[in-house]
Order: structure tokens, then C-alpha cells, then sequence
């Protein structure tokens, strides 16, 4: 079940370059497959954006981007966890 942007925006908001993400449980996988043995890197997370700081560009609500693992910190709103994270820590965004 995804978060509300507008509810995440009543109840933070984001700043100095951080976002905050909902993670989509990797379905982004049958779309970007690359082979390798298991345990050789770890895979990366996919998430929705659902609230950006001002001054974040080029990425914004509803955008879908690749995280790293192990990144951020988890916040829960509305019994849904999600992660504050650092934009420079985002992978790429997918479009």
C-alpha cells in the first residue's frame, strides 16, 4: 500500500538535499536483468519518491529511482515504513 505524498508533506518534510522514499520491493527487477552469481554484489532497491527537499532537482513525487542497499534511515508514517535518504546517494532514475 503506497503513502499519500500529501500526507508525507503534512507530516515532514525533507531538507538539505534529502528525500524521502517508499521502497517497491524490487518489481522493477523483470525490467533491468543482469546475470551474475548469487552473492557476488548486492542487488539494488527500486522506490517511489513521496517528498523531495526544495532543493533537490531533477527529481520529484512519483518518480521511480535505484537505490543502493544500506543506505539512509527508516522513518514509519501511517504504519508504512520510509527512508530518508541523501539525493546523491540515488543511483539513477527510471524511466
Amino acid at each position: 500500500m503506497a503513502v499519500s505524498p500529501r500526507k508525507v508533506q503534512d507530516a515532514v518534510q525533507p531538507m538539505n538535499g534529502f528525500l524521502v522514499v517508499q521502497s517497491k520491493e524490487n518489481e522493477c527487477n523483470s525490467v533491468i536483468h543482469i546475470p551474475l552469481e548469487p552473492g557476488i554484489i548486492e542487488t539494488p532497491s527500486f522506490a517511489t519518491i513521496v517528498a523531495a527537499a526544495k532543493d533537490v532537482v531533477g527529481i520529484k513525487p512519483g518518480d521511480v529511482v535505484i537505490l543502493p542497499k544500506y543506505k539512509g534511515s527508516i522513518i514509519r508514517i501511517d504504519n508504512e515504513d520510509l527512508l530518508f535518504i541523501k539525493a546523491e546517494n540515488i543511483l539513477g532514475k527510471v524511466t
